[in-house]
């Protein structure tokens, strides 16, 4: 699955196996987040790339762009050309570049505003 699938939370040095992550954190993630993101797992991966922005991206926003992603991609995988209006930093359009195994996918990203956490 490409959901969140491999998630653990920590407090301090110690893994919480049995609490998920809470996703309406505002906390900008940092390289000190990666250890929450480790496995092999797609989202994984994008998610320790996001990381290492290091305090640019909004927990939420990186969780939030990868579901709608997922959601996104389920309905249309065959599609080639999508159009990201309003896409503030472009984290939904590069996730679903990444979901997109054929490597043929382009997106074009539009917005009034340049965001500060456009990287």
């Amino acid at each position: 699955s490409v959901r969140l699938a491999g998630i653990q939370r920590r407090r301090g040095s110690e893994n919480i196996d049995t609490e998920p992550l809470r996703l309406v954190s505002r906390h900008k993630l940092t390289l000190s987040d990666v250890v929450d993101y480790k496995g092999d797992s797609l989202f994984c991966q994008f998610a320790q790339v996001v990381c290492e922005l290091d305090g640019i991206v909004p927990r939420k926003e990186l969780h939030e762009s990868w579901e709608a992603a997922v959601l996104i991609h389920s309905a249309f995988p065959q599609t080639s050309r999508v159009a990201d209006l309003a896409s503030g930093n472009g984290l939904l359009s590069w996730a679903l570049m990444v979901l997109d195994p054929s490597e043929s996918r382009s997106v074009l990203c539009v917005d009034k505003v340049q965001p500060a956490s456009f990287a």
